[in-house]
């Protein structure tokens, strides 16, 4: 006896394009000082501000989540004083996807020196319809694929005898890093953003068994 697939197997692929409706806006308050409380307090006054900023260009209070706060500390060289780092994390869900950049230039502007951007992500609020589609799509990929390589084997296809799916993902940026100084500095302080189309691809794979 053998464990072989007495049949055929194949991996079908599915894409759809999307209009972005919601950019995902990953923003920082930094600050280094000579004691824990006071890189804290800053990091802290920064982010205050960039919240503050945030509100007043209308991203409403569930558009806006603290990601993570962070408090290190190291010794630049032997017998110096130590150095405390303070990070701060905000999650921004823009949904003026044309008017973002707007936003963004707002936010890093009041937290100044100690603002950082870390990620500026084009998306789609709900995926699920264009993953539906583009599963739709990879099946009937597979099924091609399947019968072409029946049809040059001889064979014929037959029916289904197990289905897996591929992670389907939608497409986008890859994340980034600046500072609010360099951001400004660089002349596209309030840059325009076109949103495009998103990419939104599926695979699944298919074992179908010999119709005869």
């Amino acid at each position: 006896m053998t464990d072989r697939l007495v049949g055929i197997s194949v991996v079908g692929h599915g894409k759809v394009s999307a209009v972005p409706d919601l950019v995902l806006v990953y923003v920082t308050a930094n600050s280094e000082a000579s004691s824990a409380a006071a890189a804290n307090e800053q990091a802290s006054v920064a982010m205050r501000a960039m919240l503050a900023a945030a509100s007043s260009a209308g991203v409403a209070d569930a558009d806006r989540r603290t990601l993570s706060m962070n408090l290190s500390s190291w010794r630049p060289d032997v017998g110096r004083p130590m150095v405390f780092q303070a990070n701060q994390r905000l999650l921004l869900r823009l949904r003026d996807v044309a008017g973002s950049g707007e936003v963004v230039q707002a936010v890093l502007v009041a937290g100044g020196n100690n603002a950082g951007l870390d990620s500026f992500q084009l998306t789609v609020e709900d995926p699920a319809p264009y993953l539906d589609r583009a599963r739709d799509l990879a099946m009937a990929d597979a099924r091609h694929r399947a019968d072409e390589l029946a049809r040059l084997a001889g064979r014929e296809v037959g029916y289904v005898l197990a289905v897996s799916e591929g992670v389907g993902g939608v497409g986008g940026p890859q994340p980034m890093y600046r500072s609010a100084k360099s951001w400004v500095e660089s002349g596209d302080a309030s840059a325009p953003v076109e949103g495009g189309e998103l990419e939104i691809d599926m695979s699944v794979t298919v074992e179908y068994a010999w119709a005869d």
